[in-house]
């Protein structure tokens, strides 16, 4: 068969084909492409509403409409079991809310209260009626009522030690009091004039050679950035005529003079040793 031929067969086979597509356009089994899709018939507000029911909020959006602002709604928590309300918890206006913690006697504003909780929250203790107490005052009574001293040394100096000379440990006073002197015992008082060895810390002078005078300090906390030093934990040293020393560094040493008992009660007044000498 030739390519004539078979063009042939395949024409009289498409052509069946293709008139079965091209009947009538207004046979039943037909329409035209081009002809309006029918559209659903409009809908009232009666069939929208038979067939979408409105929610809660819709029906309260369209009884607020007709007949004025929304009513408040309680919370679940506040109403009873019955569905009645039970009392309320919210004060009716919120800017008039007090601080847990604040006294409504003083709390006169918004800022009062702040103030007042703000010092609550920096001391968790605090409360609105609390006062302050002093500390209480030691009762000065006398604690150790005699006391035996050892000699040494060539110069027959009394060895001394601060605790010897400390007022906390004799009267048990604190704070010290200007008459200090008059209460202290008999035998502290009977040191005074004698000469005495006591042991003890320098603190920095003016000058680290050629030191004639010092301070003479319990410990080395009273140094520099150590505490505050009370009237018995300084001893001031003047060197007897002649004598020099040079600045002893946080080096416990011995210092032997003659004690005296001053009338005031300042660190270094209380206490002083004169016509002294420092043994390493």
């Amino acid at each position: 068969m030739t390519r004539r031929d078979v063009a042939v067969v395949l024409i009289l086979l498409i052509l069946p084909v293709l008139s079965i597509g091209c009947g009538d356009s207004e046979s039943d089994g037909y329409r035209e492409i081009t002809a309006p899709v029918d559209s659903p018939p409009p809908t009232t507000d009666a069939d929208d509403a038979a067939q979408y029911p409105q929610s809660k909020e819709t029906a309260l959006d369209g009884a607020a409409a007709a007949s004025g602002p929304l009513p408040v709604v309680e919370p679940r928590s506040e109403l009873d079991a019955d569905g009645s309300k039970a009392a309320s918890k919210v004060p009716e206006d919120p800017g008039e809310v007090e601080p847990k913690n604040a006294d409504p006697s003083t709390a006169t504003s918004g800022d009062t209260a702040v103030a007042d909780r703000s010092a609550d929250l920096a001391d968790p203790t605090a409360s609105p009626d609390r006062t302050t107490e002093e500390k209480p005052k030691r009762e000065i009574k006398l604690l150790i009522p005699s006391k035996k001293f050892k000699v040494e040394g060539p110069d027959e100096a009394v060895r001394v030690s601060f605790d010897d000379v400390d007022l906390l440990k004799v009267l048990n006073m604190d704070p010290v009091i200007p008459k200090a002197p008059e209460l202290m015992p008999d035998w502290l008082k009977q040191l005074d004039g004698k000469r005495i060895r006591i042991r003890g810390f320098m603190i920095p002078p003016f000058s680290e050679t050629d030191v004639r005078a010092f301070t003479l300090a319990r410990d080395t906390q009273l140094c520099c950035f150590g505490r505050n030093p009370l009237p018995y934990d300084l001893i001031d040293v003047f060197l007897k005529e002649g004598a020099e020393t040079e600045y002893i560094e946080l080096r416990p040493f011995d210092v032997v003079g003659v004690f005296h008992i001053g009338e005031e009660i300042e660190p270094g007044y209380l206490y002083s040793i004169d016509d002294a000498v420092v043994i390493q």
